[in-house]
C-alpha cells in the first residue's frame, strides 16, 4: 500500500507527501529493529533470570547434600575413633564384642561429595555465561565451582588404603551381613548405619578383632584415615558456608528483577 502511494505521489509531484511517505517508512523501520532489540534483550534477561533461579536450586541441593555427608562422616569418625581406643587399648584392657567388629568396618565406609554443577555447566557450554550481568556473581560462581571444591577433590583423590585393607582382612560372611543387615542407602543422596546383631560367635569375634589389631598398619592406616577425614569435614563447612554466601546473594540479585 505505501509502494502505491508513493508511486501516486512521484506522479502526481507531490513532493511533500513523498517526503512524508518516506518519513514513515524509514520511522516504521526503525521501530521494528528497536521492537527486534527489545525482544531480544528481553529473551537474554528472561533466561539469565531462569539461570540464577536454577542455580539457586542447585545450590540449596548442595547445602543438603553436604549437610548429609556432614553427618554421615561424623558417624564414621564416632566409629573409627572407638575402633582406635580398642586398638591402642592394652590386651587385658579390651573388651572383643560385636560392636566393636562393626566398628572396625564401619570406620570403612565413604560418601563422595560432588557439587550438582549441572547448570553452571550449561552456563559455560553454551556460551550463556555473560547473561548473567552481575560480574560479582560470575566471579563468585567460578571460584565456587571450580576452586572450592579442589581441595575436596584432592582429599579424596583415591580411595583411602584402611577401607581395602580392613575389608580384605574381614570374612566374607561377616562382610555380606553388615551389607545386608547394618547398613542401607535408603536414597541416591543418603546413605545409614543401623543397628544389627551378631551373626557371628563370641570366640570368632575375638579371632577378627585379634586378626586386625595384630597388624600394625590397621592402626596406622586408621589413624590417618581419621585425620583426613577430620580434614574433610573442615573443608565441607567451608564449602557450605560458600554456597550458603552465593545462594544468598543469587537470591538478593533474583529479587531486584
Amino acid at each position: 500500500m505505501i509502494l502505491r502511494r508513493i508511486t501516486k505521489h512521484v506522479r502526481e509531484q507531490n513532493w511533500f507527501a513523498i517526503w512524508l511517505d518516506f518519513f514513515i517508512v524509514v520511522i516504521g523501520v526503525f521501530i521494528g529493529i528497536q521492537v527486534s532489540k527489545w525482544n531480544a534483550s528481553l529473551s537474554q534477561k528472561e533466561r539469565a533470570h531462569s539461570y540464577l533461579e536454577r542455580l539457586e536450586s542447585d545450590l540449596a541441593s548442595d547445602l543438603e547434600t553436604i549437610n548429609n555427608r556432614q553427618k554421615f562422616y561424623s558417624n564414621v569418625i564416632l566409629y573409627g575413633n572407638q575402633a582406635l581406643a580398642y586398638a591402642e587399648a592394652e590386651e587385658q584392657n579390651r573388651e572383643a564384642n560385636w560392636p566393636m567388629v562393626l566398628d572396625f568396618f564401619q570406620a570403612s565406609q565413604i560418601f563422595q561429595y560432588y557439587p550438582n554443577d549441572a547448570t553452571y555447566s550449561e552456563l559455560k557450554s553454551v556460551g550463556d555465561f555473560n547473561l548473567i550481568e552481575n560480574a560479582d556473581i560470575r566471579s563468585i560462581l567460578t571460584k565456587y565451582y571450580l576452586t572450592g571444591t579442589e581441595q575436596y577433590d584432592f582429599a579424596f583423590r583415591d580411595d583411602p588404603k584402611y577401607r581395602e585393607t580392613i575389608r580384605g582382612l574381614t570374612p566374607s560372611k561377616v562382610t555380606n551381613f553388615i551389607w545386608k543387615n547394618c547398613h542401607e542407602n535408603t536414597q541416591i543422596n543418603e546413605q545409614r548405619f543401623l543397628e544389627c546383631d551378631s551373626p557371628i560367635e563370641a570366640a570368632e569375634i575375638k579371632r577378627v578383632l585379634n586378626n586386625y589389631v595384630s597388624r600394625p598398619k590397621v592402626v596406622e592406616e586408621l589413624r590417618f584415615w581419621m585425620s583426613s577425614l577430620q580434614t574433610s569435614q573442615n573443608i565441607l563447612k567451608t564449602v557450605s558456608i560458600s554456597a550458603q554466601s552465593l545462594k544468598n546473594i543469587i537470591s538478593t540479585e533474583l529479587a531486584k528483577s
